[in-house]
């Protein structure tokens, strides 16, 4: 799996699918995340952020 943005060309992205759905359906693929409910959008996009963890607005 490509360690970053740009690693792979975006007319490469294509080719690079399969092994990158290998990856997460193997459980390789884990992102850290911090749930925040809808109605708390604005709160939660302006929130500092914890290096690694992503947002998640569920409802």
């Amino acid at each position: 799996m490509a360690p970053a943005l740009g690693a792979v060309s975006l007319p490469g992205c294509p080719a690079e699918l399969p092994s990158l759905v290998r990856e997460i359906d193997d459980g390789g693929l884990v992102v850290a995340v911090r749930e925040a409910p809808l109605a708390d959008a604005e709160s939660a996009w302006t929130a500092p952020e914890e290096p690694g963890v992503r947002t998640v607005l569920v409802p």
